[in-house]
């Protein structure tokens, strides 16, 4: 219900802005979430095989029902055959005709699975355990989309909050260039000093630039992802959002035990292991009997034995005859050590043992990612707290600075120092909480969650 009302509302906010305005759309992360999911056509591909996997089930099933046939048949023959004339007595008893010289048949024939000792309920197991694995593959597909949704998302929040980082940056350049200027045409300053300002403010033009790319290549990303083609759909994304601290509360063994249940490569071993016991159950059905019913009947036309005509109509035009039985089938090469049988369950049996070993392996390599993601998580929230301090007192550096520098008391060099140690202690402090978002978003991948 939850997935359905953020679509409705992606879905009405879309309307909304195409309507309103032909060149911004603007989305927030559940609007886009549930955008992305609504156009991808990576789940659409995964949703068919669920439905492909449906239809194997209704095939299996469909075994268990009576097959049906009907048939009919019409045969003209060119040379017929005749018995000789026969004479007895003087009397001659002329020759016969043996058949229709063009006869026509019709039959129905009905046959019936009694039991197969297993093979048809193993089949029919063997092709839900199918669904459920298409199934895990399909929520699969809508989990990881989401996440690199929400990846994409931040990513595109940092390149903007990076882009304003850069340009507060230039703008205090500049501002350094116009008391520089005032200061050289009071004639306080030797004129290197207005070049070298001059130089570093023309240098980092480039790194606004860069800033300035990486909001576009990152627009194009979250586009791309939410299966938007800017010329076609003939307009521009934006993202309502903010790269801020959002600490998680996390239970390492809550994350384990969900892990557990939700990682996909984990539900794709337990799953083919479950297929494995089915299949083993298969092929030691495959050495047992299979009993199945018949019963058929068949109606011919007649023919007159004088001419060899065939007679469709009238008395005795037609004749039917019923048939029934059993039938009952033995694999007896079965019954030898060596037969083929033998040899699939044998083979089957290792196989599920291999599958045992694969979902411990898994297991316990899941575990040890967990522990790896919770102590980088730990770090970045580290980074991110020595980044806020470190903002801090490059701010106060920087407005103490630019104080000394309006007062003539250090030199346009001290200032660009002063300038470089902020703008390198906000971007590293933005990295450091994109890095946890990054973090964050590797821990659902590892536990197999779109949301922690």
């Amino acid at each position: 219900m939850k997935r359905a009302l953020i679509l409705v509302a992606a879905l009405s906010f879309f309307i909304t802005a195409l309507t309103g305005s032909a060149e911004t759309l603007r989305l927030t992360l559940e609007q886009a979430v549930a955008l992305g999911l609504k156009n991808s056509g990576s789940i659409d591909s995964a949703q068919l095989e669920t439905r492909v996997a449906e239809e194997g089930v209704r095939s299996a099933r469909a075994s268990y029902y009576p097959g049906v046939s009907v048939s009919a048949a019409y045969t003209h023959i060119f040379k017929e055959i005749k018995t000789d004339d026969m004479s007895l007595n003087g009397i001659t008893i002329p020759g016969s005709y043996q058949s229709s010289q063009d006869p026509v048949t019709v039959s129905a024939d009905v046959t019936q699975t009694i039991t197969t000792f297993g093979k048809l309920k193993n089949a029919m197991q063997l092709a839900e355990e199918q669904v459920k694995l298409s199934m895990l593959d399909y929520q699969e597909a809508q989990r990881s989309l989401t996440v690199n949704i929400k990846r994409g998302f931040y990513g595109y929040l940092l390149a903007l909050a990076v882009l304003e980082v850069q340009e507060q940056t230039m703008a205090c350049k500049e501002d350094a260039l116009g008391t520089t200027l005032e200061r050289y045409d009071s004639g306080l300053i030797p004129d290197y000093e207005v070049l070298r300002v001059e130089s570093d403010l023309e240098s980092f033009k480039s790194d606004l630039i860069d800033a300035e790319n990486s909001v576009k290549y990152a627009r194009l990303a979250v586009m791309d992802l939410l299966g938007i083609d800017r010329e076609e759909d003939g307009f521009e994304l934006e993202l309502i959002g903010s790269l801020e601290e959002d600490y998680a509360d996390l239970d390492r063994k809550d994350l384990v035990e969900r892990a557990l249940s939700n990682n996909h490569a984990i539900g794709l071993s337990r799953q083919a292991l479950k297929l494995q016991d089915v299949q083993n159950e298969l092929n030691r059905a495959q050495k047992r009997p299979t009993i199945a019913g018949f019963a058929g009947y068949e109606i011919s036309s007649g023919f007159d034995t004088a001419t060899g005509q065939a007679r469709y109509w009238g008395e005795d035009a037609w004749d039917g005859d019923l048939s029934a039985g059993i039938a009952v089938q033995v694999p007896i090469s079965s019954l030898f050590p060596w037969s083929g049988e033998n040899a699939r369950v044998k083979a089957g049996e290792l196989e599920a043992g291999k599958a045992g070993v694969d979902l411990d392996e898994l297991a316990s390599g899941v575990t040890l990612a967990i522990d790896n993601g919770l102590l980088t998580i730990e770090k970045q929230k580290s980074k991110i707290e020595s980044g806020k301090k470190a903002v801090e007192l490059a701010e106060s550096l920087y407005s103490s600075s630019r104080e000394r520098y309006d007062s003539g008391l250090i030199t346009s060099l001290d200032l660009q120092n002063a300038q470089l140690a902020l703008n390198s202690a906000q971007l590293k402090y933005l990295q450091a909480v994109y890095g946890y978002k990054t973090a964050i978003f590797d821990l659902m991948d590892t536990a197999g969650l779109e949301d922690l």
